[in-house]
């Protein structure tokens, strides 16, 4: 082998090897999201959608967690998910999933391990008597209470938002 062709099989093997570690590095980083909870189909359900990509952040179908508070003044039984997205480029993680469920007595809200990105399991259920929309026009919190005598300030956080992004699909 002449000196050109070992320029050119050492080129072509250097290559190979950038670009097949570069889409590998993509490939495992890119996110991976199990169907159920895909943002294209969770935006048409009884989900509240939030995702933020670094400080910026859209929360999606609000009005549902509004309806749920509105149910569980009437003692109307409910149900309702919150999940949140991280956004980095075209890369979307699910950061954090809740179900919340009203059943005409109290509030049972499942916190979900989202750590495996290709399966979530039940982390714990937490019960509460009341959920609470605290804030102004600016910056708002939905807070989960555990008795009607809990201050705001004290209660488990559910979801923060800017009430400028807000969106609704349904």
């Amino acid at each position: 082998m002449d000196k050109k062709n070992k320029i050119i099989l050492i080129t072509v093997v250097i290559l190979i090897i950038l670009g097949g570690g570069g889409y590998m590095m993509y490939s495992k980083n890119r996110g991976c999201v199990p169907p159920e909870y895909e943002y294209s189909k969770v935006v048409n359900e009884k989900f509240v959608v939030k995702t933020t990509e670094g400080y910026e952040s859209e929360v999606v179908n609000l009005s549902q967690i509004e309806d749920f508070i509105k149910n569980v003044s009437k003692k109307n039984k409910d149900n309702l998910s919150i999940i949140e997205y991280m956004k980095k480029g075209k890369i979307l993680k699910v950061s954090s999933l809740m179900k919340l469920d009203f059943d005409e007595e109290s509030i049972k809200i499942t916190y979900f391990n989202v750590d495996n990105e290709k399966k979530f399991k039940e982390d714990k259920t937490e019960t509460y008597e009341k959920i609470v929309k605290t804030g102004d026009n600016t910056s708002s919190k939905i807070v989960a209470l555990k008795d009607s005598l809990q201050s705001p300030l004290d209660g488990e956080v559910l979801l923060t938002y800017q009430q400028s992004n807000v969106k609704e699909y349904k």
